[in-house]
């Protein structure tokens, strides 16, 4: 008996294989369904704790549909070590499928080059090889859409 009938027979092998096949499929559909630049930092988005997702407005009451308010947080207290986060209710950002996120070019080949050649003072320039394909980023996962 073959590795692939073994396979076919096992029902829990088969339910493995999808799940492997479904992580494969997404890592290679990663750069189309990925909302935001794998290279951009977001320093005051770090360490944030989930953020509820509201459908009335928290200010009038009025039904708006489900959206979640910007958070941001204070400086970090040097005696505790805690942050303040604060919510800012006048600005709801409702929840969309498949927002448009930033610009990006996918497979684009960028690597640092010498431009001077020297033991002292060495410089690097980074040079893009191949542009890539251009294209937007579009999530199929519920995002925030940006106002």
């Amino acid at each position: 008996m073959t590795w692939w009938q073994k396979l076919q027979k096992n029902p829990l092998a088969r339910l493995g294989a999808l799940v492997l096949l479904l992580f494969y499929l997404a890592v290679i559909a990663a750069e189309f369904v990925a909302p935001y630049d794998p290279y951009q930092s977001q320093p005051n988005a770090s360490l944030l704790p989930p953020t509820p997702v509201y459908w009335r407005d928290q200010t009038t009451g009025a039904w708006l549909g489900p959206h979640v308010y910007p958070t941001s947080q204070g400086p970090v207290s040097l005696e505790t070590g805690d942050r303040k986060v604060s919510v800012n209710f006048d600005q709801p950002s409702p929840i969309r499928l498949w927002a448009k996120g930033t610009e990006y070019h996918w497979l684009t080949l960028r690597l640092p080059l010498p431009t001077q050649f020297s033991f002292t003072q060495p410089s690097f320039e980074e040079t893009e090889l191949f542009a890539g394909f251009r294209g937007d980023r579009t999530s199929l996962a519920p995002l925030v859409q940006d106002n």
